[in-house]
């Protein structure tokens, strides 16, 4: 076996191009290392080491260093005692000096070097001064930037605190060091690192300085390579560039100039990007910085709004002027100041005021948008945009004469309860709300009783918009509510093709209405409908607006009774069908209590309902009303808890399976009649989970198996041949049972 010292050789040897014995005296020689038969100082002063490390050929030097940063890469972070480390880094930074081909081997040696765990403030510190002093970084390969900034970035990342004991020379030198850099890999390290430099180190001496060096890319002109190998694009290395300019307030006066400047860009890209980035300095940015750009920006950002054809461009404005708006609520706030807040709301407000009061309505749309941005910037902002501009709503739809104007003054009112309802920063109902809903809800009302077609889709809009603020809306005024949009939804009329939307927007309300006021709903509602059917109306409106409102359990125990009561009694059979099956589409996966209720009632019900139809059915015309029968079986069933699906289990046993026994056994059966039964068995049985077992496997199977082979019906030979495989899928491969049945 050689000895570690030709092990260390082998390894040093320029000419050994063996790759397995390569690998083998790297093994070994490392072994050592740590079981301390040779230490690191020894190996580097051992003669082939030496004499590899200070021979006069570049090439076998920087082979000879390759293999010792090799070496340390390979004993471990944990391996080299802090003597060690400080004995290496010394060592290592010195062949920064060394012929310029040998910049590559020792920046890995170093590289290999900061991983080491008994690395400390000094030994970084002397890393880095000796990187910046002994290599012009621009004027350096790729390659070798590339390895200084993956250097860098390692180091910020996990000596921080011993780069922040340089203070001002690193952030200097730094600057130098990445200033000119164009290969696009090497940005996107980069920018990170101007990213972490901006916001952690002392820069007031350099602010201007260290800004230019990621501003002069801005914005960004790159296309990408057809053979984008890294998957660096324009996008990415704008984002990049984003947060490194975005990175510290201290940017600001350097930043918002630029911002503004290329805002005023005809070029799409450099309004997107300004944009962009206006709106990430405007969440780190205090007031007191932006208060001097307020007027310019506005003026920028509403320009953009009122007139561009780019969804793009306006919502990242729209965005900018909300934040805006934060950014002077939250300075205000801290000084104590409405006064001025309500200076700056006022700048906003003339603007766009003029445009809702237009009777051509041109621009009433941008005005809009943006008041309802600035609702969410704070509690005064909302309050003094609602009590400005909901009166002159109200005004402009009374002085509007035709039903498209008054329809979009009604949609843009609508979005002011949205956004008060969708705001973070708002907590309360408005006080201009609560006053000026009265009048706006009568108003409303008056539409959905009226005859006017068009304002019926954007009234109902309203109310909706209206219950969605929890709190706002007293419970005379719901019960208003519910009774018309209860009259909608049962309006026969409206089962019209050409306005049966509206039906459907009255339903969806009623869905809500069920959900978040379920106590009005039974209330006021529930007895409504009862006597609608007990009256002798239209059943199917009635059952459809029972399914709407069943959105939770206290509702779905009062309305799913009455759709089976329906089913019962074959009144609007179909229909009703079609409305349980809705409910437990619905409700049953989000609700345990619901599927309870379905698992102890709704399933027995519907099987004494179906078996009894099926008694009585001489004809076999039930088939299909059984099949819908299944469906409902089925949908229940897959969603049943396991605990819950035992149950079905027992009921199949108790109440299906003895009655498709005695069938089987009767020459006087219905072919129909079996049909219906493995229709119903099959629906219960193949849709339970593989973790409930099904009693009696082996009978059931072979049962299944005489129908599939032997019944002369061929819908019930494939209804039981489904069935059977659908058993037959549930059971694993090494059970038993199953080989039973498969032989």
């Amino acid at each position: 076996d050689p000895t570690i010292a030709e092990h260390v050789s082998k390894l040093f040897n320029n000419e050994n191009k063996d790759d397995d014995c390569l690998k083998q005296s790297m093994g070994r020689v490392s072994e050592g290392l740590h079981s301390r038969q040779i230490l690191i100082a020894d190996l580097i002063e051992c003669d082939t080491v030496r004499q590899g490390l200070t021979n006069s050929d570049v090439a076998i030097r920087g082979h000879a260093l390759l293999v010792l940063s090799d070496i340390i890469a390979t004993v471990g972070p944990s391996y080299l005692a802090h003597n060690e480390v400080r004995f290496l880094v010394v060592f290592m930074c010195d062949r920064l000096k060394d012929h310029f081909s040998m910049l590559g081997p020792s920046l890995q040696s170093i590289t290999a070097l900061v991983h080491c765990e008994n690395l400390d403030k000094e030994d970084v510190q002397h890393i880095v001064r000796q990187t910046f002093t002994n290599i012009s970084l621009p004027t350096q390969l790729t390659v070798h930037r590339r390895t200084v900034y993956n250097l860098l970035s390692y180091l910020l990342d996990h000596h921080l605190s011993a780069l922040l004991g340089m203070g001002t020379e690193f952030v200097y030198n730094f600057i130098q060091a990445v200033d000119g850099e164009k290969e696009p890999r090497n940005l996107m390290l980069m920018f990170n690192l101007v990213a972490v430099v901006s916001s952690q180190f002392p820069i007031d001496n350099f602010v201007e300085d260290l800004f230019e060096v990621t501003a002069c890319y801005f914005p960004v002109d790159f296309t990408p390579p057809a053979d984008n190998q890294h998957d660096i694009t324009r996008d990415s290395l704008s984002a990049a560039l984003r947060v490194s300019m975005c990175s510290t307030p201290k940017f600001a006066k350097f930043c918002l100039p630029l911002l503004i400047e290329k805002l005023s860009s005809e070029v799409k890209i450099a309004k997107v990007d300004s944009l962009r980035s206006l709106v990430e300095c405007l969440k780190i940015y205090q007031f007191n910085i932006i208060e001097e750009y307020f007027n310019s920006l506005w003026d920028l950002l509403k320009v953009e709004v009122f007139h561009t054809a780019d969804e793009t461009i306006e919502e990242l404005a729209l965005d900018a002027v909300e934040l805006l708006m934060i950014s002077v609520s939250r300075q205000i706030f801290n000084l104590g100041a409405l006064n001025n807040l309500q200076t700056y709301i006022n700048i906003i407000l003339k603007d766009c005021k003029r445009h809702i009061c237009e009777p051509d309505l041109k621009l009433v749309w941008p005005s809009a948008k943006i008041l309802q941005k600035v609702t969410g910037a704070s509690d005064p902002v909302c309050c003094t945009v609602l009590q400005t501009v909901l009166p002159l709503l109200r005004t402009q739809y009374h002085n509007m004469s035709m039903v498209n104007q008054k329809r979009i003054i009604l949609e843009i009112y609508i979005g002011f309860i949205t956004a008060v309802r969708n705001s973070l920063h708002v907590i309360e109902v408005p006080t201009a709300m609560t006053s000026d809903k009265e009048e706006f809800l009568g108003l409303l009302l008056s539409n959905l009783n009226g005859s006017e077609v068009k304002l019926k889709p954007a009234s109902i809009a309203g109310v909706a918009a209206l219950l969605s603020i929890q709190g706002l809306l007293v419970q005379s005024e719901i019960q208003q509510i519910i009774t018309c949009i209860l009259h909608i939804a049962l309006d026969t009329d409206t089962l019209n093709t050409d306005i049966s939307f509206i039906r459907k927007e009255a339903l969806s309300t009623l869905s809500f209405l069920g959900l978040k006021y379920p106590d009005a709903v039974k209330e006021t509602m529930l007895p409504t409908l009862l006597k609608k059917r007990e009256g002798g109306v239209d059943t199917g409106p009635v059952l459809s607006a029972l399914t709407a409102i069943s959105t939770s359990f206290d509702i779905i125990i009062e309305t799913v009774p009455i759709i089976l009561d329906n089913i019962d009694t074959d009144v609007e059979i179909e229909t009703a069908l079609d409305c349980l099956l809705d409910i437990a589409k619905t409700c049953l996966k989000s609700d345990r209590q619901c599927r309870q209720y379905f698992c102890d009632d709704v399933i027995r019900t519907l099987l004494t309902i179906a078996m009894k139809r099926s008694e009585t059915d001489t004809t076999g015309t039930e088939t299909e009303t059984v099949q819908k029968f299944a469906v409902i079986l089925r949908t229940v069933v897959q969603q049943l808890d396991d605990d819950f699906s035992q149950s079905v289990v027992d009921l199949t046993m108790e109440t299906l399976i003895p009655q498709w026994t005695a069938e089987q056994t009767s020459v006087a059966v219905s072919d129909s009649s079996t049909l219906k039964l493995l229709t119903l068995v099959s629906s219960l049985l193949c849709s339970l989970p593989r973790t409930v077992p099904v009693p009696n496997f082996r009978e059931i199977s072979s049962k299944l198996l005489q129908e599939a082979l032997h019944n002369q019906n061929q819908n019930s030979s494939t209804t039981a041949s489904k069935c059977l495989a659908g058993l037959l899928n549930k059971k694993h491969k090494t059970d038993p049972g199953l080989s039973d049945v498969l032989k």
